[in-house]
């Protein structure tokens, strides 16, 4: 650590006389204002740290002679324009940077020089930067808080990432201020969104799109294809907040990783612990950088870690630049440590259009000590000098990193800001932006799970984000200067090949080119290449699955057996594996610049055999089609129809597999997980095959198919199942017969509008209704289809007119509308999107209203002794959870099947007695909720249980159940408290559900 030793040295008058830290005291430089402050003072373009300041003349001297040539502080224009319209008892935000600031720059090039590699170069500047702030401050600090005890101060936030103070002050505070600070600028402290010029909401890809254009303009698929993804690397935005729920981001948010800390992942001004998003303007540019799920890739670095802060925008809530940059800076607090620091810093804000150098020493100390920070250009294009701060900032070509936005045709946006900057600098230096990026008409991630195609160069700058994160993982310690200037001098001029001009800069950032750079510098790539064959014939293996674990890459050989991959040099673990043979797991050395053969000859397993007999609950033999799934690889090896009397036997090769087994109604489609085959015995798998609890029946003819999500929904709820599709099985008259009285019947039409529900079916759905059955009738033409007939009479529900009103409001104080948390929507972003005739109900208990105007029931129950019906208007499969406060579809169908089983209106727990496919805990309902919400949780064996509450620390807060339960579905509420029975805070927490062999965990949120 640096030394603390102390000699004498003033600043001013001796008003306020201190000693300098004798280690620091050659390190000091000035923070210098820009023209348009108020008072005369030095109007230079020279950054903090110009090695001018540092050479050639004592900086002891230098530091004497410009305190005292600036003996008042200076107020900056906005500020004072601020001022002149600002009610007497109103707040200010305000920032005062003290022009006497360490010369970081200075102190990390003698650090670099003296051998210290990143990590120590970060603890020596932290440790440097937050004690000198510490003793630069202490005087002003005391008498600020003197003031904030008189009113005319608050919120006051000392900085060490630049020697400053955040603070909000009346205009008489800021009069105090004049006189509490000799040596100080003060500024407005409020910056604006870069908003985007145009969103269009709920695009979903184009079927014939693999890829979004952007991720292609900039050929980040072609490090994806050597397994750079981004592994390993941290992304962060300063922007509204980031929806950390979202399907695409959730998993890579940083917080969720074991052993890290809520708050070095999030930082909000409300002391919040989960990411959530103020807008969406956040969620979007995250999801540019990092989002991902399965088959849908919006985000440039999709295997990148994110972490994000939330800030304050046109005044709106959150943490200002400097409290925001500090953090970035070292997340965790420790200076010793640099696993959290994140390798870049999204900026879609902007702060004006002067030439400020207000957050210029946290921009550069943030980056010394690891982030590389890049910029939005703005969005006031086409004019020329319409880039404002600090975005326009040119003290070098990469200095402050400046993004523009093409379309893309490679052809600059409009909208996109032009140079030249404004900023008094060398003529060299004028070109603004520095690169342009993707920013015209860019899909990604927006909240509530969904998608959003938005155009600014908001859009482009998280490109630029999401390629340092690739660049990152291929060379960690690459400083930030030098990785700027790489994606600077790869960029790719559309027009002008090696040009730079005030529209494009340099050129497109081209990340494909930027890494060849360095994989040719450096030798940081290399070959493996080889045949897969079979060991006894030597015959190639083409559907053979190669995978390079460490580059998270996996393909299949060509025809010939041969398969190849570029890669980073270094340790690789290739797996090859194909169902029926032994797997290939070997450790190889990538050598860099070089070439590795590794050939795999894979051997072939023996087999074993599986019989047995299927049985219902009477201890009959029943039939069933069987799926036989290889588990590893979830490959279908076989199918089979049993004997009549339930008997089978199939040959396998050795290993573990998933028997699904479809039988006829009333017994339920139920799985066999974990069946080892082993070819020393035949395993005898004799099985008991329950009774479903849920009869699906899929009436939508060849119409779009919709049953999985009906399916989903039926899962989602822990309920066992049975599908009857009757374009291929027939009618289902006889399917319903032979359920029992306690099963549920779901009936859906979705896009059919005739042949919806045959003659004999209504009779038999009657026949079930009179001897106390329970059915779901779901479909936008269902009713109007049936109505007069047989069923429709017997419950006194018809068919009253059609609507096209997609916002569904549930009725309070009705079964279902308090079962239902939140309103239903049959609209989104994603398919399907099918319901443009549903049917208005003539009556029942409505649940829910159409537009909410009563009597326009769309959803309706029924209640005959016993016998119970849910009716909705709408097909289920349309509802949509993309809005807030909306309820999702499998919220909707837990709540219809909570009903139908009389579980509806319990005060603290309720349990429904009977089989369960398989154990499972639910989603808590409502979520996020206040003050209470309902647990659910299914048992496939009964025994003893223990259900508890933990907060995010993994403490438990409360224990719900603890003891033996019976099989079945069963649901507990809590109230929010804690075990002593006092409520808990606002917060992420998590519960709990173990069983003697199985144990599930989920995440909920208390917001007060």
């Amino acid at each position: 650590m640096l030394s603390m030793a102390f000699h004498g040295i003033f600043r001013g008058s001796g008003e306020l006389a201190r000693p300098v830290p004798g280690a620091y005291s050659k390190h000091l430089a000035h923070d210098t204002p820009l023209p348009g402050l108020r008072r005369g003072a030095d109007s230079g373009d020279t950054p903090m740290g110009n090695p001018a300041k540092s050479s050639g003349q004592s900086i002891v001297l230098m530091i004497i002679v410009v305190a005292e040539a600036v003996a008042t502080p200076i107020l900056d224009a906005d500020l004072e324009s601020r001022l002149a319209v600002t009610d007497p008892a109103d707040f200010i935000p305000v920032r005062v940077n003290l022009r006497e600031q360490l010369d970081t720059r200075l102190l990390n090039a003698e650090l670099r020089a003296a051998g210290l590699e990143l990590e120590d170069r970060h603890r020596e500047l932290m440790t440097a930067l937050q004690e000198y702030a510490a003793y630069a401050q202490a005087p002003y600090l005391a008498l600020l808080r003197q003031e904030e005890a008189l009113g005319q101060l608050s919120g006051i936030v000392p900085l060490w990432i630049s020697n400053a103070v955040e603070l909000n002050a009346t205009p008489a505070g800021v009069a105090r201020l004049m006189e509490i600070f000799d040596d100080a600028v003060m500024y407005l402290d409020q910056v604006f969104l870069h908003e985007p010029v145009e969103e269009s909401y709920g695009l979903p890809r184009s079927a014939a799109e693999t890829r979004e254009w952007g991720l292609e303009q900039i050929h980040a698929p072609a490090l994806w294809e050597m397994g750079i993804f981004g592994q390993g690397t941290i992304v962060a935005n300063l922007d509204t907040g980031v929806d950390g729920d979202h399907v695409a981001l959730i998993d890579r948010w940083r917080g969720n990783e074991d052993g890290v800390e809520w708050d070095h992942a999030w930082l909000a001004e409300d002391g919040s612990q989960f990411p959530f998003d103020h807008g969406s303007h956040g969620t979007h540019t995250m999801g540019t950088m990092v989002g991902s799920v399965v088959g849908d890739t919006v985000g440039v670095a999709p295997a990148a870690q994110w972490i994000a802060a939330r800030i304050g925008l046109q005044g709106s809530p959150g943490v200002n630049i400097g409290s925001a940059m500090q953090w970035c800076a070292d997340p965790d607090g420790d200076p010793g440590t640099t696993d959290d620091v994140p390798d870049a810093v999204n900026n879609s804000w902007g702060g004006g259009f002067g030439c400020s150098s207000q957050y210029w020493n946290d921009i550069d100390n943030m980056e010394l000590v690891g982030p590389v920070a890049a910029f939005s250009a703005g969005n006031e294009g086409p004019g020329s000098e319409t880039i404002g701060a600090p975005s326009n900032r040119a003290t070098t070509h990469v200095q402050n990193f400046s993004i523009g936005a093409t379309n893309s045709s490679e052809l600059v946006a409009g909208f996109s800001s032009r140079g030249p900057t404004k900023c008094n600098v060398a003529d060299s230096l004028l070109f603004k932006p520095d690169v342009v990026a993707p920013g015209a008409s860019v899909r990604s991630s927006i909240p509530n799970n969904a998608y959003g195609t938005f155009s600014g160069t908001s859009m482009s700058c998280p490109h630029v984000g999401g390629a340092i994160s690739l660049l990152r993982q291929i060379m960690p310690a690459l400083p930030p200067q030098e990785l700027k200037t790489l994606l600077y001098r790869t960029a790719r001029h559309p027009t002008v090949p090696g040009s730079e001009d005030n529209k494009y800069g340099r050129g497109i950032i081209d990340v494909e080119a930027a890494a060849q750079y360095l994989f040719d510098e450096f030798d940081l790539d290399g070959r493996i290449e080889g045949a897969v064959t079979d060991l006894n014939t030597g015959l190639p293996l083409p559907t053979a699955r190669v995978k390079a674990l460490d580059a998270l890459l996996a393909k299949y050989p060509e025809v010939d057996g041969s398969y190849a991959f570029h890669l980073l040099a270094g340790d690789q673990t290739l797996v090859v594996s194909l169902w029926g043979y032994y797997p290939d797991t070997t450790e190889i050395s990538v050598p860099g610049g070089g070439m590795v053969t590794h050939d795999v000859a894979l051997r072939e397993l023996p087999e074993g055999t599986v019989s047995g007999t299927l049985t219902n609950s009477t201890g009959s033999g029943i039939a069933a089609l069987l799926r036989f799934y290889e588990e590893s690889t979830d490959t279908l090896v076989a199918s089979i129809q049993t004997d009549p009397d339930g008997a089978f036997a199939q040959q396998l090769k050795i290993g573990s597999y998933e028997i699904v087994v479809e039988p006829s109604p009333p017994e339920a489609f139920y799985a066999l997980e974990g069946v080892a085959v082993d070819s020393a015995a035949v395993v005898d798998l004799t099985s008991t095959v329950p009774v479903a609890d849920v009869l699906l029946v899929d009436a939508d003819g060849d119409n779009a198919d919709y049953a999985d999500y009906f399916l989903n929904a039926v899962v989602a709820a822990g309920r066992s199942y049975n599908s009857w599709g009757r374009a291929w099985r027939g009618s289902a008259d006889l399917a319903v017969s032979v359920m029992p009285a306690t099963s549920k019947i779901v009936w859906f039409s979705g896009d059919a509008t005739s042949d919806i529900i045959s003659g004999d079916e209504e009779d038999a759905l009657v026949a079930m209704l009179q001897g106390g059955g329970r059915f779901f009738l779901s479909g936008q033409n269902i009713i109007e289809s049936i109505d007069g007939g047989v069923l429709t009479t017997h419950i006194g529900i018809g068919h009253e007119g059609n609507t096209v009103e997609h916002y569904i409001s549930t009725v309070a104080g009705t079964p279902l509308g308090d079962a239902i948390d939140g309103d239903i929507f049959t609209t989104g972003p994603e398919p399907p999107v099918n319901q443009n005739s549903q049917d208005l109900l003539s009556s029942g208990v409505a649940g829910a209203h159409y537009g909410g105007v009563e009597g326009d029931r769309a959803l309706v129950s029924w209640d005959a002794g016993g016998a119970l019906a849910v009716i909705a208007g709408f097909g289920l499969e349309g509802v949509h959870d993309d809005f807030p406060g909306s309820a999702s579809r499998e919220e909707v169908m837990s709540a219809v099947l909570d009903y139908l089983d009389g579980l509806v209106g319990i005060e603290e727990e309720g349990t429904l007695p009977g089989p369960v496919r398989r154990s499972r805990l639910s989603q808590n309902h409502p979520n996020p909720f206040n003050p209470s919400t309902f647990i659910r949780f299914a048992l496939a064996h009964a025994g003893d249980v223990l259900l508890a509450v933990y907060d995010a620390r993994g403490n438990r807060i409360a224990t719900l159940v603890d003891g033996p339960r019976d099989a079945g579905h069963h649901a507990i509420r809590w109230n929010g408290q804690n075990q002593s029975g006092l409520p808990v805070a606002s917060g992420v927490y998590f519960y709990r559900l173990e069983t003697g062999n199985w144990e599930s965990t989920r995440r909920m949120v208390l917001v007060k």
